[in-house]
């Protein structure tokens, strides 16, 4: 009986890493849908040039569709189902439970579980998990849920694929985070000079009087250095 209980056990918590992988995957392929969208996007709205209603139909309904299928959008309806629908195949496999005392399978754990998984592989984080036992209270699905988070994070973290917040960084082309090292390293590369606007007017601290009345005068906001030298070795170092 020891036996049978340990693996039904161990088959339950089987249950929660594989919901974690799907959650995961199902991550993968939508980002990789709304990135193809995206580039679509662009060349839909180049090709458009001189049709402004069209070109005002392509930057709402087309954005509007493309959100409908963003993780952003929709990270705990889709996966809260896909956990939902696990667990319903479970119960028709096991309709008198997994453990050895035949406890009846819970499909709101399962679909809370399913839930912080898929948003956990969209965010590359943990929180995810906190906040849903936070809100929901039901300390019991805390072990499960961190269990499912933890294997889709390693999942959809394997191939180096960006989470949805490098993304952003990445479609806005903002210049350093650290976590986009490893998911672009042509960030490496990427020197000051290349995205920091040259300082117009500088203000040394051996500037004279007449030269400061000046600055003052000709612009309202300028740094404060020791040299032109340390300044131009800041932006080229």
């Amino acid at each position: 009986m020891a036996t049978i209980a340990v693996m039904n056990q161990s088959m339950e918590w089987s249950c929660y890493a594989l919901l974690g992988i799907i959650t995961a995957l199902m991550s993968f392929f939508m980002d990789m849908t709304v990135s193809k969208l995206l580039n679509a996007h662009q060349r839909l709205y180049e090709c458009l040039k001189g049709h402004h209603l069209l070109q005002f139909l392509c930057w709402t309904l087309y954005p509007a569709c493309l959100c409908a299928l963003s993780t952003s959008i929709c990270p705990f309806s889709a996966d809260a189902a896909v956990g939902r629908l696990v667990v319903e195949g479970s119960a028709y496999l096991f309709s008198d439970g997994i453990s050895s005392a035949k406890t009846l399978l819970n499909p709101g754990g399962y679909a809370l579980a399913g839930a912080v998984a898929f948003s956990g592989a969209d965010t590359h984080t943990l929180s995810p998990a906190l906040l849903a036992l936070e809100m929901t209270g039901q300390c019991s699905h805390a072990v499960p849920a961190v269990v499912a988070t933890l294997v889709s994070n390693a999942v959809a973290g394997a191939k180096h694929h960006p989470s949805f917040y490098d993304g952003i960084s990445l479609i806005k082309q903002l210049p350093h985070l650290l976590s986009l090292i490893c998911t672009c390293p042509k960030l490496a590369n990427v020197q000051i000079k290349q995205f920091v606007i040259p300082a117009g007017v500088v203000l040394e601290r051996t500037e004279t009087l007449a030269s400061l009345q000046h600055i003052l005068n000709a612009d309202g906001q300028f740094p404060v250095v020791d040299s032109h030298g340390s300044l131009h070795h800041e932006c080229h170092g």
